[in-house]
């Protein structure tokens, strides 16, 4: 795994036990899309009030049948679990403020990206 990390640490205001579930979730999601090996990246900057996080791997990307339905209940192409991974993900970001999406990189591969505002965000 390689990270790319901003030079200037952010300090959020946020549940550190969620977030950390959002992200170890979207990593061990880009992990199960290497089974054949191949790179997965980690990269954090600030962009204006936000700091963006992005997962993204080099496997085949996101099934296009897939792509509308990543956030809704019970939508997987696994052989186990239950498909609630990136709505449990998607809630708790919404949670704190942000925002979470997928996009098919153009060489291939998924990007997962996290938005989050820096300061205080919604009740959490």
């Amino acid at each position: 795994m390689k990270t790319y990390l901003d030079a200037e640490p952010v300090a959020l205001i946020a549940d550190a036990g969620q977030l950390q579930q959002v992200f170890v979730n979207l990593v061990l999601n880009a992990r199960d899309a290497l089974p054949g090996g191949g790179e997965l990246t980690v990269t954090t900057r600030r962009s204006g009030p936000w700091v963006a996080i992005e997962v993204a791997d080099t496997g085949p990307g996101v099934a296009r049948e897939m792509v509308a339905r990543l956030f809704e209940p019970f939508a997987s192409t696994k052989d186990t679990g239950l498909g609630l991974g990136l709505v449990i993900s998607k809630r708790i970001v919404e949670d704190h403020g942000g925002t979470i999406g997928a996009v098919n990189q153009p060489n291939g591969g998924a990007c997962f990206y996290v938005r989050l505002p820096i300061g205080a965000p919604r009740d959490i």
